[in-house]
């Protein structure tokens, strides 16, 4: 999967709005710890509720990470 074939996002299940942020935060590791690492973050933009993935190496991994847990929490 590339970012560009982003997976559907479920509605919020709080307040069932589907207007949703998705932030994608890119941090360069100090010198002495070599690399990238990518955080996604998704917020409803109706009542503010979020998920946070894991922090990866990998940009799509933050994503399916975040995806994963904002689509799997319970209604």
């Amino acid at each position: 999967m590339t970012l560009g074939e982003m997976i559907d996002l479920k509605p919020c299940p709080f307040c069932g709005s589907g207007e949703k942020v998705i932030a994608f935060t890119k941090s360069i590791l100090p010198s002495h710890k070599d690399g990238t690492y990518y955080t996604v973050k998704i917020t409803c933009r109706n009542c503010w509720s979020s998920v946070h993935g894991i922090d990866s190496f990998r940009e799509t991994a933050a994503y399916e990470s975040a995806v994963g847990k904002w689509n799997g929490r319970a209604q």
